[in-house]
């Protein structure tokens, strides 16, 4: 689709003498033409003009331009003639913002924005951006006296207020007020400035305002100033071999190369759960257990936890009969294999106080024997094999693997009594949830 063109016939105040019956509009006439070469103007109208169409017009007023402010803005909508002349009044139009009759028109740079929706979708083209170079006299003069009268009953009113509450309290030295530096001024609040006539250089040598600072040894120095000597050996331990280390994981271990020793991953766990002193668990010690799933929400005040989580016990295999001659015998029976022990997980962990954290409890009736705290999670024990009939002779079914065990440290006879019978004893092998038993989890904080 072509481009609009404006030709501007022209824009004119409409007013009246009264000042005060000043007529808020200014008349504006323009025409729509197309783009294109055309061989005689006038021939073919419809060819060059954008005859009998239905259009929007906005117009914007802006205080001044450019950088300027939008005073004033209205939209109309019109129809062309023939010769796509249309006809309209600023400030007659549909108010989209700004309010007309408090345009700045004393300051002499309006400008006047004038866009076309032609095609009557709210996508307006931008056509013309031309200032006001004659100043609408009659909205001047209107606003002009009824400004210099508020002016002066602002003035006296000013005044009265002053006298009337100067110093009412009689009391010195409570008149509140504020000093500011700004370049080489001096303000205060509420009061006047001065400037600050010093020179720009005070010891007048343009050449000592930079300096640097640099250490040399045990000696600390400033340019074109003094030295001062840093009381400590600059070899602490009169080695320099051994000042470059690197510190790596292998494993679970942390080293630090040229003999700097190591540490491993578990001690700092175990360090920090039982030595924590950044973070403050809540004084009451308390402890949770949980044999089901659920939502736990953290109190407010903790943002830091032990969790203990048991894995459930993996599932027995099932006892097979088998029909068929075996060993002298015309039939046999075998047990399935026992279901492998739960992990176990042990562990501090950072939380988010009034954040809600899901709680899932391996079960064999399930689909996962693991036990979970949000993303923490301890193994379940395998499932047991079934029996089963090789050449007609019944063969027990393979025990299932037992669960992982991390941080466990109940080896004590006194097992403490918030953990549920069967879930604690005195070896690793045996201190998780036993075949075809659920999990279970401890939250202390």
């Amino acid at each position: 689709m072509k481009r609009i063109k404006l030709l501007l016939i022209g824009f004119a105040l409409a007013f009246s003498v009264q000042a005060q019956n000043t007529p808020q509009g200014i008349a504006y006439q323009a025409v729509a033409v197309k783009d294109g070469s055309y061989s005689v103007a006038g021939e073919n109208p419809q060819s060059v003009y954008w005859s009998n169409k239905a259009i929007k017009v906005r117009f914007t007023i802006f205080d001044q331009y450019p950088n300027g402010t939008q005073s004033y803005q209205e939209y109309h909508e019109t129809n062309t003639d023939a010769y796509g002349v249309f006809n309209l009044i600023i400030g007659q139009g549909t108010v989209i913002s700004g309010n007309f009759e408090n345009i700045p028109w004393e300051r002499g740079t309006a400008h006047l924005q004038v866009e076309i929706d032609f095609n009557n979708d709210n996508t307006y083209t931008l056509t013309s951006l031309e200032r006001f170079w004659s100043v609408p006299y009659a909205f001047f003069s209107e606003q002009s006296l009824t400004d210099q009268t508020d002016s002066a009953i602002a003035e006296v009113t000013d005044k009265i207020t002053y006298l009337s509450n100067r110093d009412r309290d009689t009391v010195v030295g409570n008149e509140i007020q504020s000093l500011t530096i700004q370049g080489d001024s001096l303000s205060i609040s509420g009061a006047n400035t001065v400037k600050l006539n010093f020179p720009a250089n005070l010891d007048n040598d343009p050449g000592n305002e930079l300096q640097t600072l640099s250490v040399n040894g045990d000696s600390l120095g400033i340019s074109n100033g003094n030295t001062v000597k840093l009381l400590f050996p600059k070899n602490l331990d009169n080695d320099s071999t051994n000042e470059l280390q690197r510190i790596v994981l292998t494993n679970d271990t942390i080293r630090l190369s040229h003999g700097g020793g190591n540490i491993a991953l578990q001690d700092i766990n175990d360090y920090i759960r039982n030595y924590q002193d950044t973070t403050t668990f809540l004084s009451s010690g308390r402890f949770i257990g949980f044999d089901s799933d659920t939502l736990w929400k953290c109190p407010q005040g903790v943002n830091r936890i032990i969790i203990e989580l048991w894995g459930g016990g993996g599932k027995n295999g099932n006892r097979k009969y088998c029909n068929g001659y075996c060993n002298n015998s015309t039939n046999s029976e075998a047990n399935g294999g026992v279901g492998g022990n739960g992990g176990y997980l042990r562990d501090t962990i950072t939380v988010v106080p009034g954040q809600s954290y899901a709680i899932t409890i391996g079960d064999v009736k399930t689909n996962s024997t693991n036990t979970y705290f949000g993303n923490y999670y301890a193994e379940g024990g395998g499932n047991g094999g079934n029996a089963y009939c090789p050449g007609g002779c019944a063969r027990a079914g393979a025990r299932g693997t037992n669960g992982s065990v991390i941080g466990y440290d109940y080896k004590a006879l006194v097992i403490p009594a918030y953990i549920p019978n069967g879930y604690v004893g005195n070896e690793v092998p045996d201190c998780c949830a036993p075949p075809n038993a659920r999990g279970f989890a401890i939250i202390q904080f």
